[in-house]
């Protein structure tokens, strides 16, 4: 074989090796399986970061409350005292999604002025539960009748993004 015969065979086989390289290299990174799934994580994760971001976002923004429980509390009483229903649902956690709690503000909307003197009266009379849980972000209130008995329990949970304390459950 001549040299330059050879120099060309060399070159054309390189060629094609590169050819058939990045040929498999393109097919398994856009047609196979593989090359879906991981285009569909990567899909996935970024879906999940917008919403981390929109959550995170919503927290923040969220700054009806107080710095304690009690204050936090002692607000949404004076909302409902007032009849202020709007403002008492926004002492509410926000869903898990980042969303308010239109739910909440219907409920309350629904009550009547004697349902919802009695929540006023029920929640005067809570008292901090004593609780286990080491959890700085948790607190809870218990409001009992006269006899003793629970008729209320009353879960805050602390917004560290805006730092205030939200009602979580009533």
């Amino acid at each position: 074989m001549k040299p330059l015969n050879r120099w060309k065979f060399s070159i054309a086989l390189v060629a094609i090796i590169l050819v058939v390289f990045f040929g498999l290299e393109i097919w398994s990174s856009y047609f196979s399986q593989a090359g879906r799934q991981s285009r569909e994580l990567q899909a996935n994760y970024q879906k999940y970061l917008n919403v981390q971001n929109k959550y995170e976002s919503a927290m923040k923004a969220d700054t009806y409350g107080g710095k304690t429980p009690e204050e936090t509390l002692g607000m949404f009483i004076d909302a409902l005292k007032k009849g202020d229903v709007e403002l008492a649902s926004k002492y509410f956690a926000l869903r898990e999604d980042g969303s308010g709690n239109r739910e909440i503000l219907d409920e309350l909307k629904n009550k009547t002025d004697e349902e919802k003197a009695k929540i006023v009266v029920i929640l005067q009379n809570a008292r901090e539960y004593p609780s286990d849980v080491t959890n700085k972000g948790d607190f809870k209130f218990v409001s009992k009748d006269v006899g003793g008995a629970i008729i209320a329990y009353i879960d805050m949970g602390y917004n560290s993004y805006s730092q205030v304390w939200k009602i979580e459950n009533l």
